[in-house]
C-alpha cells in the first residue's frame, strides 16, 4: 500500500473513528466536571450564566475580527425572534442538563447523549427536513437505530444498579433520567431549528452572535431569579472555575 493509499485510509476511516472517540471522552470528562463542582454546592442557574458569559466574551472578538473591513449583513426582526427563541430552547437544554446531572450520575448522562441523534432524527422527519423509505437499508439503519437508543435510555433510567426502584436514590435516579431525555430532546429541536434558521439566514457567524446575546440574557434573567444569594455567585474553587471554562465548548 502506497504513501498516498494510506494517506487516503488515515482520513476516511481512523480520523473519523477517532475524532468520535475525543467527543465521548470530552462529554464524560465535562459530565464528571459538573458533577465534581455540584458537590461543592455551584448553583445550576449561576453555572450557566457564566458559561453564557464567557462564551460570548470569547465570540465577540471574532465577530469584530470578522467585520472589521466588511459591513455586518442585514438581519431581520423575524430572524432575531428566531434566534431568541432559539437560545432558549438551548438554555433549557443546559439547565435541564446540568440538574439532570446533579439528580443522577456522568455515567447515565454520556448514555442519554445517544438520544441527541435519535429525536433529531424524528424531529427532522415531523418537520419534513428528512425522508424515509422503507425499501431503503439506510432508512431502516435509522429507525432501527433510533429504536434501539430510545429503548437503551429507558432502560437505563429504569435501572441504576443493585438497588429497587423503591429506593429514594433510584427515584433521584429516574428524575435525573426524565432530565437528560429532556435535555437531548431540546438540544435535538434546537438543531433542526438552528437548520431551518440557516436556510433563511447564512450569515452563520451573525446567527451564533445574536443566539449567544440572546442566551445570555436569558440566563442572566434566570439567575437573578432562582439564586438571589450572593454566595451563589461565588466560584468557591478553582475546579468550579476549570469547568466552567470547559463547558463553554457545549454551547
Amino acid at each position: 500500500m502506497g504513501v498516498e493509499e494510506r494517506g487516503k485510509l488515515f482520513y476516511k476511516d481512523v480520523l473519523p473513528f477517532a475524532a468520535m472517540i475525543m467527543i465521548e471522552l470530552m462529554l464524560v470528562g465535562g459530565n464528571t466536571l459538573f458533577k465534581s463542582a455540584s458537590v461543592e454546592g455551584i448553583n445550576s442557574y449561576v453555572f450557566t450564566f457564566y458559561v453564557f458569559l464567557l462564551g460570548f466574551i470569547f465570540l465577540l472578538p471574532c465577530l469584530i475580527i470578522n467585520y472589521r473591513s466588511t459591513s455586518i449583513p442585514p438581519i431581520k426582526f423575524s430572524i432575531v425572534g428566531k434566534i431568541a427563541m432559539l437560545s432558549v430552547l438551548m438554555y433549557l437544554s443546559q439547565i435541564f442538563g446540568y440538574i439532570g446531572l446533579k439528580y443522577s450520575s456522568p455515567t447515565l448522562s454520556s448514555i442519554m447523549s445517544n438520544l441527541s441523534p435519535a429525536f433529531t432524527f424524528v424531529l427532522a422527519f415531523f418537520f419534513r427536513m428528512e425522508k424515509i423509505h422503507l425499501r431503503s437499508y439506510t432508512s431502516l439503519a435509522k429507525i432501527i437505530g433510533t429504536i434501539i437508543s430510545i429503548s437503551g435510555a429507558v432502560i437505563a433510567t429504569l435501572y441504576s444498579g443493585p438497588s429497587l426502584l423503591s429506593s429514594s436514590i433510584s427515584m433521584n435516579w429516574i428524575i435525573g433520567g426524565v432530565l437528560l431525555a429532556g435535555q437531548y430532546f431540546l438540544l435535538a429541536f434546537a438543531l433542526v431549528a438552528q437548520a431551518k434558521i440557516l436556510q433563511v439566514y447564512s450569515v452563520d457567524l451573525m446567527v451564533v452572535f445574536v443566539f449567544g446575546l440572546s442566551g445570555l440574557f436569558v440566563a442572566g434573567l434566570a439567575a437573578l431569579v432562582m439564586a438571589n444569594d450572593v454566595e451563589a455567585w461565588k466560584l468557591k474553587s478553582n475546579a468550579v472555575l476549570i469547568t466552567v471554562l470547559y463547558m463553554v465548548r457545549r454551547l
